[in-house]
């Protein structure tokens, strides 16, 4: 063999073990990914099994963990951001069906003018609902709810979302009439500045329901494309690029969010103390996603609340200011692509619903929890190198 053909053989043999070495690395990389993102995987799938399991027959979802002869709260605004999530990821037939019945018992129980003379036709009250050890559900009205805006919103983004997911035309073309009377609702509560105030009876513009009040607006747009008329159908862009801009700009005061703005234009008081409203107020313009991530004023906000607040190791509960475990800060910790910080969090959270889901576990927090989880999926598989 010639000096030239033993240099090239020898270069080949080089080059044929850094690939193989690379294809080693890649490989065990990926590994690593796939174990992650199964890992939250599991845990969306048990937190999608647990809203499915506080379900009754009438499709209601109750707010804490079901438990026979046991009163509980049927919340529609915690229920329907449950329902919204349960469409995350690529559900199944049965978790498709518990969203179709949760909707449609919504539907069955909004007021009409008469029913609530205060804010009109398309609200929804509270109810208390318990199941008997034979199945038989005893639902009371409260004849109360927290608020009309945030609870219309998050619906329509609850049934926009079911709508995307199933194209199921048939529930669509038969709820028409009463998801406009939802819609209606909604821009009862909206001025000329495109927020929103929490109930005519209650006159405060709060961030955080107007972050909401913006997705409603956006599933509106959806709905439309979908055949449903809306009478201020016209009004809804309008609506939403003003409240987009008021959110981000018009609550924005001396370098932070306030908390909202009374019926007269004044500042809302804070508890600078508490991590809930304070905190929990900052970033909710990140987590409804009114304010991009990748904007610097996303980054400073996360960063401020890194700063102040070891929140992965849910301290704000150690310190007394808070009974909720706030699985929100998780979803915004993942939209930053906080996978350490996400991960202590995470595994905090297990520790406590692995044993059960006691109060004040609600389904609005595990929400929170898929969609985190959907979030860490999607960044792991970003993640992942493709070999050929």
């Amino acid at each position: 063999m010639t000096r030239k053909k033993i240099a090239l053989f020898t270069i080949f043999l080089i080059l044929t073990a850094v690939i193989i070495m690379t294809i080693r690395v890649i490989s065990e990389k990926n590994d690593l990914l796939h174990d992650k993102i199964s890992y939250y995987q599991k845990i969306e799938e048990y937190e999608k099994q647990w809203i499915i399991s506080n379900q009754t027959e009438n499709g209601a979802i109750l707010t804490y963990e079901k438990e026979d002869e046991t009163t509980n709260w049927a919340n529609p605004y915690f229920a329907n951001l449950a329902a919204g999530a349960l469409m995350e990821g690529h559900p199944t037939e049965e978790e498709k069906d518990a969203v179709r019945r949760y909707l449609s018992w919504y539907l069955k129980h909004i007021n009409s003018s008469e029913e609530d003379p205060i804010n009109g036709a398309g609200t929804i009250y509270d109810y208390e609902i318990t199941v008997t050890r034979t199945g038989e559900e005893k639902s009371i009205s409260k004849r109360s709810y927290d608020s009309v805006d945030s609870y219309a919103s998050t619906f329509l983004k609850a049934a926009s979302d079911y709508i995307s997911v199933t194209q199921d035309t048939k529930w669509l073309a038969e709820n028409s009439p009463t998801l406009q009377q939802v819609a209606g609702a909604l821009l009862g509560c909206i001025n000329a500045e495109g927020i929103t105030l929490a109930k005519t009876d209650y006159p405060v513009y709060y961030l955080m329901d107007n972050c909401e009040t913006n997705a409603g607006l956006k599933a509106m747009k959806v709905l439309q494309k979908q055949g449903v008329v809306f009478s201020q159908g016209n009004e809804v862009k309008g609506y939403l690029e003003k409240n987009a801009e008021y959110v981000k700009e018009g609550f924005w005061r001396n370098g932070e969010y306030i908390i909202g703005l009374d019926e007269d234009g004044e500042v809302l008081e804070n508890n600078k103390s508490s991590i809930y409203p304070k905190t929990i107020v900052q970033i909710y313009p990140i987590a409804w996603k009114v304010l991009d991530k990748k904007e610097a004023r996303a980054e400073q906000i996360y960063q401020t609340l890194c700063d102040n607040w070891q929140w992965e190791e849910m301290d704000y509960r150690e310190q007394g200011s808070s009974r909720s475990y706030w699985p929100v800060l998780a979803f915004v910790g993942a939209l930053m692509g906080d996978e350490d910080r996400v991960e202590t969090y995470m595994k905090n959270y297990m520790k406590v619903v692995e044993k059960d889901h006691g109060y004040p576990i609600h389904i609005d927090d595990a929400a929170w929890i898929i969609k985190t989880c959907e979030e860490m999926k999607s960044y792991y598989q970003n993640k992942l190198v493709t070999l050929f």
